[in-house]
């Protein structure tokens, strides 16, 4: 199977769009993303289009959607321009926002009256800021004219209100390289392991033989989801607001195995080194990549710089062999929701494309690239395995539609304070500046200190 999608996936789109809307229902797969990597300095507003006049019968209405890098995040366009397409009364256009900066400047645009009329929700923690800032709309009128089979409808609520709506859902998987596995004569993995025989399986691919410079494995950079996400949602027992993070402690230590045994690029060469697992992964230089379903629109997508080769995907690795016939993974939802300062002449269009954004024709948009959507049927799924450089194989599709997802960090008002300490614990314990024993226990009595 090969990386390279072809220009025929506007076509299927354009028909999903058109053409799903007589088929019958089916439970979907859970999904996720990690929280947002956010940074660097407090930035600038970004300029949205000047606030319009109130339309007057008739009149086009125009909508602006803030997103994040367009040019390589390609859900954010496609979806605008399927609902373009449908009608000829709104026009959604795309803001684009900096990655890095998204969290620090949709903030402030939301604080100084700025922000685009949509708001897209990376996340559960900055939805709970947002929402506890009074910035979004009440949606909860549109959540309940949904099918009521769409996944994660309750997922951005706040005091009984639903102010938020799901159009993509994620979970992890890990996605190989086969060609490099076969080059290194290690059979591809079937799906059905655990952690410690994920670390065996990079030992044995750096055992076999790999081109100089290719790593068997590859940890991106995020602190709260590369280990900590994991720890949370598949350890038995695990309390993310316990203020006990003990339940941490075996992923770090497989962490450290790999950065110590050189089976992974070394979290300083990471960090300091910008890597990014879509250059990292697409461009050969690992064999193995832990990464959420969102993943696989990037490695298909045509303007990114993928090489040619075989990949595919399988489910993600287990605490324990226990739960190998339904494996457990970190899930996520991003969500759309409506400014709060929007102008009441404007609401009834956004009420209008969010609604078709989480429904079916969102979802065959969203599905054309690659993507999990959370209203899905069975046509809706073979449009998304259809789709030119996906994975074909029965292993792969299991990995997608057999899964347990799990949110590890939850709409909760101490959520943002959890993934805080959890990423500058990861950071401290990663770089062996305090040992794993002592890192978590400086992660407690942070908790206690500011949650308590």
């Amino acid at each position: 199977m090969r990386t390279r999608k072809t220009m025929a996936l506007l076509a299927v789109t354009a028909l999903a769009v058109a053409g799903l809307s007589a088929c019958g229902n089916d439970d979907g797969g859970s999904a996720t993303p990690p929280a947002a990597e956010t940074g660097g300095e407090e930035a600038p507003a970004t300029e949205v289009p000047a606030e319009e006049e109130p339309a007057e019968p008739g009149e086009v209405i125009t909508l602006t959607w803030g997103g994040w890098d367009l040019d390589r995040v390609p859900e954010f366009r496609a979806l605008a321009d399927a609902f373009n397409a449908s009608q000829d009364r709104i026009v959604v256009e795309n803001v684009d926002y900096p990655n890095a900066e998204w969290l620090t400047v949709m903030t402030a645009d939301l604080a100084a009256g700025t922000a685009p009329d949509i708001i897209t929700l990376r996340g559960l923690p900055e939805f709970a800021t947002w929402s506890a800032g009074g910035m979004l709309r009440d949606l909860t009128h549109i959540a309940n004219s949904l099918d009521p089979s769409t996944q994660s409808l309750d997922a951005f609520v706040t005091d009984g209100q639903v102010q938020g709506l799901p159009f993509r859902q994620d979970h992890w998987v890990v996605y190989y390289n086969a060609d490099l596995f076969a080059a290194a004569g290690v059979d591809t993995p079937s799906g059905e392991w655990t952690w410690d025989e994920y670390v065996e399986t990079a030992r044995a691919l750096q055992a076999g033989g790999l081109p100089d410079g290719v790593f068997p494995a590859y940890q991106h950079g995020w602190g709260d989801s590369t280990v900590g996400g994991w720890a949370v949602v598949q350890t038995p027992g695990a309390d993310l607001f316990s203020g006990d993070f003990s339940f941490l402690a075996p992923y770090y230590e497989r962490a450290l195995i790999l950065d110590n045994e050189g089976l992974q690029p070394s979290f300083g060469t990471v960090t300091t080194g910008s890597l990014h697992h879509l250059a990292e992964f697409g461009q050969q230089r690992v064999a193995m990549v832990p990464m959420g379903t969102w993943f696989m629109s990037q490695l298909v997508n045509p303007e990114n710089e993928v090489d040619d080769f075989n990949w595919s995907v399988v489910a993600a690795p287990q605490f324990d062999d226990s739960t190998l016939g339904r494996p457990i993974s970190q899930a996520a939802v991003t969500g759309v929701a409506i400014n709060a300062r929007l102008d009441e002449d404007k609401v009834a269009a956004a009420e209008e494309f969010i609604t078709f954004v989480v429904d079916e024709g969102g979802a065959a948009a969203v599905a054309g690239l690659g993507l999990v959507p959370p209203f899905t049927n069975d046509a809706i799924m073979d449009v998304m395995f259809g789709v030119s450089g996906m994975p074909a194989d029965d292993v792969a599709r299991a990995a997608i539609t057999n899964v347990d997802g799990r949110i590890a960090f939850p709409n909760n008002p101490l959520t943002a304070i959890v993934v805080t300490i959890l990423q500058e614990t990861h950071s401290v314990i990663m770089t062996e500046s305090v040992s794993i024993e002592d890192g978590i226990a400086q992660a407690d009595a942070r908790f206690a200190s500011e949650a308590g």
